[in-house]
């Protein structure tokens, strides 16, 4: 962003096919340094009490007085295993709970988005991958380590008869993952965007979300700290405080899709297509491997396994031709926990566009959305351990509309 000598006047902007900021601005270089997001801190949004199998809409819009940075998602509750230890734990057993977190709304430019849709569990793993730290979960008041290799809980942390004071967070940036604060802002979701048209909805799991129970195992869910009452599903929101910044951005939306895959895991075969991309501009792409668990109840899907031996040399392609031509799967993984300052959790690999030091660099994605209409974005690998139970999923991070601040050339 340029500045004149005697501060900085912010010419109107738009957003690529027409939306307007809403006014203009004088700013020093000093003020705009103070305004990059100071954030409110996670305020309190909406309650809702967890119920096995349920789907929730939670019923009123996100408010969006400031700019909206993050949405923070917490599951607080007992969870008491009686009768019978579980035969197996899932590596991802306390985040499936949340079977989907959804987020829809209607953009005044872009239309009908939803910008966010995916596991509770692929959720919660998504700030590892691009960041040090990870989501957190607190069992008996003890800190569990971030999501690494290998993954899952250990019987005697969680899937053994006992007791269990839970708590699960799950901190959901809007804006892309691992950039700096200047870029963060241009992804941030405003009023003149979204009016009251974002509403969250979130599916639930149930004992079976947690692995394999044995015959006699059987699971009570309660109050954190009691026998009585409903485990809590809070939705806290953070803003950010751009002072007059707010009225001189038009920002762009990030939209994560998933893809499910299973067929595509269950013969080996050289260069199979795992999933056809969207020709949108692509920040990440990162594939889940692993086997689906049996016997989960009905609406329940859960990773039994996570698992880095099903694919190799996944790369990504357009029109069959390598754009990202990458031999060895491990080493990607290594080389992006390195990039990303982090290590990849069992089951995930990403690729990356705009993996950069210090800190990703959101302009720097692939300019899917520049393709020829006809053109076919992919995701290929070797398949080189098939199995019957293999499971999968494709995520594609990807920038929609153009972020605009007033003023920048």
């Amino acid at each position: 962003m340029a500045a004149r000598r005697r501060g900085y006047t912010a010419p109107r902007a738009s957003l690529g096919d027409g939306g307007k900021v809403a006014s203009t601005t004088t700013l020093t270089p000093k003020q705009v340094e103070s305004y990059v997001m100071r954030t409110t801190g996670p305020q309190q949004f909406f309650t809702q009490n967890f119920a096995t199998l349920g789907n929730f809409n939670i019923p009123k819009p996100i408010p969006l007085q400031q700019p909206l940075a993050f949405i923070e998602i917490r599951w607080k509750g007992r969870i008491v295993i009686a009768g019978a230890n579980y035969t197996s734990t899932a590596p991802e057993a306390l985040q499936n709970i949340l079977q989907q977190v959804r987020l829809v709304g209607t953009h005044n430019v872009l239309g009908q988005l939803t910008p966010i849709q995916m596991s509770g569990a692929t959720l919660f793993a998504m700030n590892r991958l691009f960041n040090p730290q990870g989501n957190l979960v607190i069992i008996n008041g003890v800190a569990q380590p971030s999501l690494t290799k290998p993954m899952g809980y250990a019987a005697a942390t969680f899937g053994n008869t006992g007791t269990y004071d839970v708590q699960i967070f799950w901190t959901v940036p809007v804006f892309p993952y691992g950039v700096p604060d200047r870029q963060a802002i241009q992804y941030l979701y405003n009023a003149a965007a979204w009016g009251q048209t974002l509403q969250l909805q979130i599916t639930t799991g149930d004992l079976t979300s947690f692995g394999t129970p044995a015959g006699m195992t059987t699971v009570a869910f309660s109050a954190f700290g009691t026998g009585g009452g409903s485990p809590a599903i809070d939705i806290n929101l953070t803003y950010a405080s751009l002072g007059p910044l707010a009225n001189s951005i038009n920002q762009a939306v990030v939209v994560r899709n998933v893809t499910t895959i299973n067929s595509q895991l269950q013969s080996n075969a050289n260069q199979v297509r795992l999933a056809l991309l969207q020709n949108q501009r692509t920040m990440n792409v990162i594939q889940k491997t692993g086997t689906l668990l049996a016997g989960t109840s009905a609406g329940v899907s859960v990773f039994g396994t996570l698992s880095d031996a099903i694919t190799e040399q996944t790369i990504l392609r357009v029109n069959n031709n390598p754009i990202r031509n990458l031999q060895y799967n491990d080493v990607t993984a290594a080389f992006y926990g390195y990039r990303f300052q982090t290590v990849m959790p069992t089951g995930y690999l990403p690729i990356s566009f705009v993996d950069s030091d210090p800190a990703a660099n959101s302009f720097a994605a692939f300019k899917g959305d520049q393709l020829t209409g006809s053109a076919q974005f992919d995701i290929a690998a070797n398949v080189v351990g098939a199995a019957g139970s293999n499971q999968g999923e494709i995520i594609q991070d990807m920038i929609y509309g153009e972020p605009q601040v007033a003023g920048q050339s």
